[in-house]
């Protein structure tokens, strides 16, 4: 017996892990960019699903933190959690892109994230939601699947403009994805927390399947 779920698409894997992200206590707009990172992941060849339930798992339960102070010297950015507790990838990936959108092209600073409690699955945020074009060097390089608590630094060197030509993808087909059954199950977990109990009276305003076709 394997291991093995799907196939499933794109737009589903992007439906699904942004509101699993949600249903474990991200903003909207992390959750957009955690479906973000999850496409990013399939088109590189790679199971988005694990990495990404394991991260929702310590934003639910709380063990990483989702709230990071910053601190500048000498031209290095560092960012690490205010309680002083295990910085969650999820918020490290995210903080970690926006302010390096802000520095892209000064090679003369670096963004260093202390204590991520995954720094390879942060490292994936950085490539997926960086500016279109930044050459991106990043320290992580463990397994994503099997994290180790460490730090993460971020530098980068002058933007360069591919043509969509270039890119290469290990994905060629979209609709055709297999995830694991553990990772799916993980991310399901998380996406029916999104999911709102239906009573009697939001069937009766219109929420769910409608019975007449008013179309």
């Amino acid at each position: 017996m394997t291991d093995t779920f799907g196939p499933v698409s794109l737009s589903e894997l992007m439906f699904f892990t942004s509101r699993a992200a949600f249903g474990a206590g991200c903003s909207y707009g992390v959750a957009e960019d955690v479906a973000t990172v999850a496409i990013w992941l399939a088109k590189q060849g790679i199971d988005p699903t694990g990495p990404l339930a394991k991260a929702l798992d310590t934003v639910f339960d709380n063990p990483s933190s989702m709230k990071l102070q910053k601190n500048e010297l000498e031209g290095q950015i560092k960012l690490s959690a205010k309680s002083g507790s295990v910085t969650s990838a999820i918020c490290a990936g995210v903080i970690a892109s926006d302010q390096l959108a802000l520095i892209n092209g000064d090679e003369r600073r670096e963004i260093r994230v202390e204590h991520v409690d995954s720094p390879a699955l942060a490292k994936a945020f950085v490539k997926a939601l960086a500016p279109t074009g930044a050459m991106i060097n990043c320290s992580a390089s463990e397994d994503i699947n099997n994290p180790q608590i460490g730090d993460l630094t971020i530098s980068t060197n002058q933007v360069v403009q591919l043509d969509n030509g270039q890119i290469r993808t290990a994905l060629n087909d979209h609709h055709n994805i297999l995830v694991s059954q553990s990772g799916w199950a993980g991310i399901l977990k998380h996406f029916k927390n999104s999911l709102v109990e239906a009573t009697e009276a939001s069937r009766l305003s219109g929420a769910g399947a409608g019975l007449v076709d008013t179309d």
